[in-house]
This record gives structure tokens, C-alpha cells and sequence, in this order.
């Protein structure tokens, strides 16, 4: 008798991270979506390849700027911001003019404690050596590689969402994947035991020079 097929074998944590993910780069930029708003640090075709990373059930959603820091440098003008959105994504461009960022499935609400879950991820834009002498606009120009860091299962240290800094990751032999202070002005990145991540920043303490919050547009 025909023997029955063997089973599939069980999703691990790690499926989520970067080595696992795969993705057809022809699909990553055909996703069908509008955009609303212009972004001042990634080009449009680098903003299509990250929603691509984003889950599935995001891909056709229309996504708008809701929050740069030409409405006020404030941790809490960001948040207010994003207070009606339960998925978001956070651009920033330090001093150095590197890019890097998270994606968060979960609302911003203040807490003393990480909260969050596995869809959480942070991700880093592949550079340039003209990027900085070019004040970052050379990217804006170009289709950039998006290296997307997912949860690891080394911890639940997700998000820190408090009222004078907000943190992505932490934990283990290294910090945060990256905080950001009140006026986002400043911030700290390391390598990162949540994500599996490599300092995303140009440096340790760095300087914020543009940062971006997007999220779905609404009906």
C-alpha cells in the first residue's frame, strides 16, 4: 500500500528572522498600493520593498506619513500620531545618514513594561559612501536592499513605549536594537538579542536627522 506522506517538519521562532526570510524580489515590487504622503528619507521603490516584509495582510493596505519632525520634535506629538493605528512603521536617518527602523503591530500605550509580540521586526537599509557627503538624498533615487531582522524567541523584550523614550528590543549580551530620548533628537542602537540584529545606526550614540511614522491610511 502507498505510504502516507511524511510530516512537515515544525515551524521554529527562527523562521521569523533573517536568515529565513524569502522573498520572490520580482513580488516585492509588484504589491499594489498607494502611497499617501512622501517620504524625505527612502525612495519610493525602497518604501514598496519594505512594506513587502510587512505581513501578507498588509500588502494592499494604502500607507500615509503620519508623523516627521517637521511637526514638532516630541516623542509624544508621534505617538498621538499613530494613537488610532495598531500597525506602524518608523523610519529614521541618524547623523551619519544611515536608515534603519521597525515595524510594529502593536499600538503605542505607555507602559513600564515591554509588551509586543512576534510580528515586531527592525530593519536596516543597505548604504552607500556618497550617503553622507550627499546629505542622504541619494537615496531617495535609488532601489535600496532592505535587511529585515524578525524575532529570534531569545526573549519577549519587543517594545518600551514610555513617556520619555521609546526602545525597540533588548536584553542578552547586548541592548536595544535602538532608542530613541523624548525629543528624538538622540538615540542608542547595539546589537540586539530579541531580533538577532547588528548595531543599526552609523554608531553606538547617535543623532537623529530625520525620522518618519507611517501607517495604514484609513477607509
Amino acid at each position: 500500500p502507498p505510504q502516507p506522506p511524511a510530516p512537515a517538519p515544525p515551524q521554529s521562532k527562527d523562521n521569523n528572522n533573517r536568515d529565513s526570510l524569502q522573498t520572490n524580489e520580482d513580488d516585492e515590487l509588484d504589491i499594489t498600493f498607494s502611497i499617501v504622503g512622501n517620504s524625505k528619507i527612502v525612495s519610493e521603490s525602497t518604501f514598496r520593498r519594505l512594506i513587502s516584509h510587512l505581513p501578507s495582510n498588509l500588502h494592499l493596505e494604502d500607507w500615509k506619513l503620519n508623523y516627521s519632525l517637521e511637526d514638532g520634535a516630541d516623542l509624544q506629538k508621534m505617538y498621538t500620531a499613530l494613537r488610532e493605528s495598531r500597525d506602524s512603521l518608523i523610519l529614521i536617518q541618524d547623523n551619519t545618514r544611515a536608515v534603519f527602523g521597525a515595524f510594529s503591530s502593536s499600538r503605542f500605550v505607555v507602559d513600564d513594561n515591554y509588551y509586543g509580540n512576534g510580528l515586531t521586526f527592525v530593519f536596516k537599509m543597505a548604504s552607500s559612501p556618497d550617503d553622507e557627503k550627499s546629505s542622504g538624498m541619494k537615496a531617495l533615487d535609488e532601489d535600496r536592499e532592505v535587511t529585515r531582522y524578525g524575532w529570534t524567541g531569545n526573549n519577549e523584550m519587543f517594545i518600551l513605549c514610555k513617556r520619555k523614550t521609546l526602545a525597540f528590543g533588548g536584553g542578552g549580551d547586548g541592548g536595544y536594537a535602538f532608542r530613541l530620548d523624548k525629543n528624538l533628537s538622540q538615540g542608542f542602537s547595539e546589537k540586539c538579542a530579541t531580533f538577532g540584529s547588528p548595531m543599526l545606526a552609523g554608531s553606538k550614540e547617535f543623532y537623529v536627522y530625520k525620522i518618519e511614522a507611517w501607517a495604514p491610511a484609513p477607509f
